[in-house]
């Protein structure tokens, strides 16, 4: 499988905005206070609020980075064959609140600011686009990086955190043409970053949660039910962090119609996590990290060839800005 293909494949394409979640959370927590140090909050009688604090006109901007490894291993009378390939992308991200309504729904804005992403290919050959860097129109993955940077995209946010869906991916969609881009993709990362979903407020420590998404992937579709657990809530500089983890089993929907005709075996198996630290202050995400683990078998019975697929996709985000109204 060439290089030219996969970066014009939904994998590559959907890592330009699957560039999330910043760097060195210890940049925003600085050294560790314990709870019995003076400062630190305690847990009162309602326990802590995890719902983002949605104020309309504040500002936020976000580092993101990413790195997405596939492998492919393909077994068959002619015997074996491997490929790999990463992509590594970083990204800025401005967050603004623009409408907040009586029931705690809010209407805010996610931005790209700028992209840049690297691809290395099997051979160790590396090819990297930016788009603060003048771009080849006639590159498919230029013309994706630059139809996403700049562009706003409104996300409609519910009391608790969740996305409930966006609008303007069609300004985005204009100019890729006939290269299309899902409102999912822009779903996932909204998800993924200042808010923590179906977040609520009286937790408890060791308090947990399920929330359950569904994911698009280039091999088909992924179930992801996140179980968050709050683990601890301590005073930073004078600032209440709370530390949440999330862990889910993942199952995997293969888009069998890109197998081909024939009869086909599938196992899969899959992993996530996440570590979010969350701001109690501003009601926002200060930084969190995930990880997500998957690999497919997919057996052709009549051609009696099996490939097998590893991906990773580790990736952070870290709050850098921010701004009152």
């Amino acid at each position: 499988m060439g290089t030219n293909s996969l970066l014009s494949g939904r994998w590559a394409r959907r890592a330009l905005v699957l560039v999330l979640v910043g760097t060195g959370l210890t940049a925003v927590i600085g050294q560790d206070q314990k709870p019995d140090q003076p400062g630190a909050p305690r847990q009162q009688g309602q326990g802590y609020d995890l719902r983002p604090r949605f104020v309309a006109g504040k500002t936020t901007r976000y580092s993101l980075w990413a790195r997405r490894r596939v492998r492919w291993d393909l077994a068959g009378a002619l015997g074996t064959r491997s490929w790999e390939q990463t992509i590594d992308s970083e990204a800025e991200v401005d967050w603004q609140v623009r409408d907040v309504a009586d029931d705690g729904q809010a209407t805010c804005l996610m931005t790209v600011l700028w992209i840049a992403v690297t691809v290395t290919g099997t051979d160790g050959q590396q090819r990297t686009i930016d788009t603060r860097q003048p771009l080849d129109d006639d590159d498919p993955l230029s013309r994706r990086a630059s139809a996403i940077a700049g562009k706003s995209i409104q996300c409609h946010m519910a009391a608790d955190g969740s996305v409930q869906g966006v609008d303007g991916v069609d300004g985005v969609r204009a100019v890729l043409g006939d290269d299309p881009i899902e409102d999912e993709v822009f779903v996932e990362q909204a998800a993924s970053m200042a808010t923590i979903p179906a977040a609520a407020s009286g937790l408890k420590l060791e308090s947990d949660w399920v929330k359950s998404h569904t994911w698009n992937r280039h091999y088909g579709t992924v179930h992801e039910p996140m179980r968050y657990e709050l683990g601890s809530v301590e005073c930073v500089a004078g600032i209440p962090l709370a530390t949440v983890s999330g862990h889910a089993e993942l199952s995997v929907e293969l888009d069998e119609d890109a197998e081909g005709d024939g009869q086909i075996e599938v196992t899969s198996e899959g992993q996530s996590s996440t570590q979010i630290i969350f701001d109690l202050q501003r009601g926002q995400v200060a930084g969190r990290n995930a990880l997500e683990r998957v690999r497919i078998e997919v057996h052709h019975q009549e051609l009696d060839l099996t490939r097998v697929t590893e991906e990773s996709i580790q990736s952070q985000a870290l709050r850098i800005a921010e701004g009152e109204p």
